[in-house]
Parts: C-alpha cells; sequence; structure tokens
C-alpha cells in the first residue's frame, strides 16, 4: 500500500470523563468520535450562552443533537477487548444519544451518515425539525477519527487519493483527495428566537436542501452530475430567496 499522506489531529485520546460522568471503564471503550463530539458540543453550548453544568436550568428548552459521522474505524481498535461498554462506545447512532444523554436534551437526537456529506446534511436535518418545532434549539454538526488503514487502502486502489497530498479541487492538475480527521459543531435556534432572546447571532441559514447527484454516469455511482447539482444550486437560492448574482463567497466541497 502506497498512501503517504493523511490529515491527523493531535491527542484525540484525550478525554475529561468526569466532565461527563462517565466511569473510566466506559471511558476507555468510547470511540474517539464520540469524545470530540461531546467536547465539541460542550463547547458549541458554551458559546452559545448555555450552561452544560446547570443545564437542569434548560429543561423548558427542547435542545436537539444531529451529528453526522461516516468513520467506525475504532471499531476495530476497541475489539481486542471487548467489554459491556464496546456497543455504545462504537456504533454511530449512539454518538448523538452519549450527547442528549449528558445533559438531558429532550430533542431529537439523531446520527447521519451520508459519507462526505454528512456534517451538512446533519445541519439540514436541524434546520428542518427547527421549523418543524420539533426542537427550540439544535446541536448540529460532524465529526471523523481515522484509525485504521482499510480505508485508505480502498481509496488509493480506486485510484481517489492524491498522491500528493493535495485536494487540488477546480483544479486541472487535481489528483485525487487527501482523507483527514475533523470535528465541528454549531447551536442552532430559529432566528426569531435568537433575536428575542439577545444571542450572540454568528451566521443566518437562509436556506438548505440536498439531493443525489450522481445519475449522468451510470458506471460510477460517486461520480458527480453537473446537471443535478445546477438544479440544486437553483432550488436553493429559490427557497433562500438569494439571486445567485448577488453570491460572492462559496465554501466548497470538491472531490479530488
Amino acid at each position: 500500500m502506497s498512501v503517504p499522506y493523511g490529515n491527523f489531529l493531535d491527542s484525540v485520546d484525550k478525554f475529561d470523563n468526569q466532565l461527563f460522568s462517565m466511569s473510566p471503564k466506559e471511558s476507555i471503550q468510547l470511540d474517539p468520535q464520540h469524545r470530540l463530539a461531546l467536547m465539541c458540543c460542550y463547547e458549541a453550548m458554551e458559546d452559545a450562552g448555555f450552561v452544560p453544568e446547570q443545564m437542569s436550568s434548560y429543561l423548558t428548552t427542547r435542545v436537539g443533537c444531529f451529528i453526522g459521522a461516516s468513520s467506525d474505524d475504532y471499531r476495530e481498535n476497541a475489539s481486542s477487548g471487548i467489554g459491556a461498554y464496546f456497543i455504545t462506545g462504537n456504533i454511530r447512532a449512539f454518538i448523538p444519544g452519549h450527547v442528549s444523554f449528558s445533559w438531558n436534551l429532550e430533542g431529537p437526537s439523531n446520527s447521519i451518515d451520508t459519507a462526505c456529506s454528512s456534517s451538512l446534511v446533519a445541519i439540514e436535518s436541524a434546520c428542518d425539525a427547527l421549523l418543524n418545532k420539533q426542537c427550540d434549539a439544535a446541536l448540529a454538526g460532524g465529526v471523523t477519527i481515522l484509525t485504521q488503514p482499510q480505508m485508505f487502502m480502498g481509496y488509493e486502489r480506486a485510484g481517489m487519493l492524491s498522491p500528493s497530498g493535495q485536494s487540488r479541487t477546480f483544479d486541472d492538475s487535481v489528483n485525487g483527495i487527501c482523507r483527514g480527521d475533523g470535528v465541528g459543531v454549531v447551536m442552532l435556534k430559529r432566528l426569531s428566537t435568537a433575536v428575542a432572546e439577545g444571542d450572540n447571532i454568528l451566521g443566518v441559514i437562509r436556506g438548505c436542501q440536498s439531493n443525489f447527484s450522481s445519475l449522468d454516469d451510470k458506471t460510477r455511482l460517486a461520480a458527480p452530475s453537473q446537471q443535478m447539482l445546477e438544479n440544486l444550486f437553483r432550488q436553493s437560492c429559490k427557497l433562500a430567496k438569494v439571486n445567485p448574482l448577488d453570491v460572492t463567497y462559496i465554501d466548497a466541497h470538491g472531490a479530488g
């Protein structure tokens, strides 16, 4: 196998189990993705003005949790010492469950797996839940920690990995992607609620949509469809009531 590059977070093994009222026996079998999601959600709540240690004061607020995650590498790491917490510590469905359980959150608690778009679809799901008043606030984001070589091998043999370690999206010299770790969570509310409660609003999601965009090339499942993507962009701008000509910045995911 020749996979010379990857992007990895430092100290993913560090975790303050006491902060989350978790025993050492349970936390030692906890996938780092679960650990990082807990810590990042804690920080997101603090930044939003919630006090995690005093969440009982927010019981009138239904808080949902939507976490995107597509990797389960750590299950292989943990399989050498399977114990009572192996299931809850390694199945992705329990990532938002750990968050909701830690702070008695009463809103929806959903794990999302749509591969590379998991965190964005998690945010879309959170927006839908807020608009449908299934919750009053929502934690939404994603996490990926890569600890095993098998998926790297699969990507490499499919010709997807960049030999230079750079994802040159939109460049004529594009030659693949570079896989990596990451975690991020935001706290969302309906705009009217955030304004009424005097929250520090960092940004506004004007519209959120997704679709399946791999229809042009019937020989390659992961090949994107230019027409389907264009349709999605048009629908998103229409939903957000934004003139495409007024868009001045695009933060894009792009396969290499």
